[in-house]
């Protein structure tokens, strides 16, 4: 008799004397001794090897029971990635959105003729799904050429976005300069305090490129209680101006860079807390081509941000402040040779009494003040500064009616103070 048996013996036995308690038994009855016949034996050997055949097959299937759920949770795990990956790759299932800004307003300006203008900005934003998105924006103005009114239609920017993960998001196309704080948060007409951009910004004398066509790695990440942001591009470089009315300055809107060297720049940002947000911005590129081969241009910034909603002050109080370097090789224009530096920037201070009652708390006081020097001998070249009041009047988050005064003190040409009026809608 094989070991693992005795047990199954043993019991057997006990069993057997439990339902046979008489001494004796004929061997064709059931025994009513104290022994076990061998057909009761083996009946009870029958009976156990059934159950033991049973809680075996019961023990199995428990098993493969276990198996199954767990390969249909692999299976339905599998199926969840696999339909997450379609979703992704999958278009026409995208969610399409147009917003933008419109404006009208009114300019009267020192030395020039009063003009109404409007214009109207829309942006288009397409989700292709959870990681894909499109956005674009485009600008309608009404303008004068030769006596003749005209629609101007510009391209502001368009960029492909893609979301690498939580940190990182890269885009090609056109895209805002994340170069400081103004291009990218602060021009939309209805976001602008005041009418006009900052010196530092203007379309023709501003030192920074207001958008890039190229590629840019973007994102932000958390450092204890604090937060960076950043950004890093590659794009279109800048070209040097080589007219003789207006020899170094940088000419931005080219969208055919005049060489092989592209520009390189990035901006990073510090969150020491919520409301205050401190930026350096830098951009590098050669902008010369031709005789001018080799000339550099180096653009470096800082920015400031402070936003708070003050008890104490009864309303919300905004700060903002950018300066700007610009320093090109120097070079040789025709027969002027000269050092070409220029640096520029605002302070901006506006505060709305948000917690008072009434139409007051709708009000909001702007002031700021600008400044940008150029260099001495360059030709075309000023040197301006002015402060802008403003007052607004709020009738909705996105609706604002403007009114502002500037007092503009250039070197030359004397002043050129302006009024001005904006209405300004976010849609």
């Amino acid at each position: 008799m094989k070991v693992h048996t005795i047990p199954a013996m043993a019991a057997l036995v006990m069993l057997a004397c439990l339902r046979a308690p008489a001494q004796h038994a004929p061997a064709t009855a059931p025994s009513t001794t104290g022994y076990v016949t061998r057909e009761e034996y083996e009946k009870l050997k029958a009976e156990f090897e059934a159950m033991r055949r049973e809680s075996k097959a019961n023990k199995e299937a428990a098993a493969t029971k276990e198996e199954v759920d767990q390969t249909v949770d692999d299976l339905e795990k599998e199926l969840k990635s696999v339909r997450r990956l379609a979703d992704d790759l999958r278009l026409g299932t995208s969610k399409f959105l147009i917003t933008g800004y419109t404006f009208g307003g009114f300019t009267a300006r020192n030395r020039e003729n009063s003009s109404f203008n409007a214009g109207i900005s829309p942006i288009f934003l397409w989700k292709v799904n959870d990681r894909i998105f499109v956005e674009a924006e485009t600008e309608l103005m009404l303008t004068t050429e030769s006596g003749m009114g005209k629609t101007d239609v510009n391209l502001e920017y368009a960029d492909i976005n893609y979301i690498l993960n939580d940190y990182m998001t890269v885009r090609a196309g056109k895209f805002l300069t994340p170069f400081g704080q103004f291009p990218e948060r602060l021009h939309p007409a209805w976001i602008n305090k005041l009418p006009e951009f900052p010196l530092v910004y203007a379309e023709d004398d501003g030192l920074v490129p207001f958008s890039s066509l190229g590629f840019e790695l973007r994102g932000a990440f958390p450092v204890k209680s604090t937060k960076f942001d950043y950004a890093i591009y590659a794009a279109n470089g800048p070209a040097l101006n080589t007219d003789p009315d207006a020899a170094g300055k940088l000419i931005f809107d080219n969208f055919d860079d005049i060489n092989d060297n592209k520009a390189v720049g990035g901006r990073i940002g510090f969150l020491p807390i919520p409301e205050l947000e401190i930026g350096y911005s830098i951009q590098e590129a050669e902008v010369g081509s031709g005789a001018f081969k080799g000339v550099n241009a180096l653009l470096q910034g800082v920015d400031l941000s402070y936003m708070r909603d003050s008890e104490s002050l009864r309303g919300t109080f905004d700060l903002r402040a950018e300066w700007v370097w610009s320093q090109v090789d120097r070079a040789t224009y025709g027969t002027v040779t000269f050092d070409n530096k220029r640096n520029g920037g605002y302070v901006q201070v506006a505060y709305r009494p948000t917690k008072l009652n009434g139409w007051v708390s709708n009000l909001e006081a702007v002031c700021r003040y600008d400044r940008i020097e150029q260099p001495r001998g360059a030709p075309g070249s000023f040197n301006d500064q002015g402060i802008t009041f403003g007052l607004n009047y709020w009738f909705g988050p996105t609706a604002v009616l403007k009114t502002a005064y500037q007092i503009d003190n250039r070197d030359e040409g004397g002043n050129r103070n302006a009024f001005f009026i904006q209405a300004a809608i976010g849609f």
